[in-house]
Parts: structure tokens; sequence; C-alpha cells
């Protein structure tokens, strides 16, 4: 899958994203076809983490910025989801380790206890 993060909506042609060098890109080798990077949906995504948590939403703004940015650095504007999933994982578990532990059970799709223990252990040991 490639989602396209579009800043604003001049292009939207099948070829917007070669045409237009302010598009990022995000690539999932499993699937081949392509939709648009959406900021807010990524952002609801924290927001739901993060949901009776004590973290503002302009930290929440932040980290997407701080995603957004690093597409735009990237030579070819582009970045595979997983980095992106880590990169907010990784932006999430200094804000609110909590907040972390449920964003990573839906991102990673924990299928058992087990693996969900194991992550919060792998967390707990980076703490101490």
């Amino acid at each position: 899958m490639i989602l396209e993060l579009a800043r604003d909506g001049a292009f939207d042609g099948p070829m917007a994203g070669i045409m237009d060098p302010r598009r990022h890109f995000i690539r999932d080798q499993a699937a081949p076809n392509h939709e648009k990077f959406d900021r807010q949906k990524v952002l609801e995504g924290l927001l739901k983490a993060c949901e009776k948590r004590p973290v503002p939403m302009a930290k929440l703004a932040e980290v997407v910025d701080e995603v957004e940015s690093k597409l735009s650095d990237t030579p070819d504007r582009e970045m595979a989801t997983s980095e992106v999933g880590e990169l907010l994982m990784k932006k999430l578990v200094a804000l609110d380790k909590i907040a972390y532990v449920r964003f990573a059970s839906v991102y990673r799709d924990f299928q058992d206890v087990e693996a969900f223990l194991a992550e919060l252990k792998d967390l707990l040991q980076k703490r101490g």
C-alpha cells in the first residue's frame, strides 16, 4: 500500500504524486494499491490511544508534525508504513507508557496474551 500525503489539493490526478514534489509517500510491501496519507486519521489513532490520559493535544499534533517532517526529509519522499508506525510508537512511548501500550496493541495486532505480555516486559526492561 502506498499512502500519499498532499500538502494542498492542487494536484489530484493519478499522476499527481509524480508531478508534485510536495507529495509524500508511505509504502507497504504487502499491498500494491495506494491511498492518500491522512494526517487526521493518524491523529485520531493517537487520540484514541491517549483517551483519558494526561497527554496534551498539542503534543500529539507535534508527533504528527514530526512524522510529516521526516517524510519530507527523505530523498524520494517515501517511507515504509512499518517505519511510520515504529516512529509513532517511539514518540508515544516518550509521552505516555499506557498510551503507547494501547497504540502498540492495535498497531502490532497482538493475537494472544503472551504477545501482549512480551511487549509489556520489553517496556519494563527499557524503563529499568
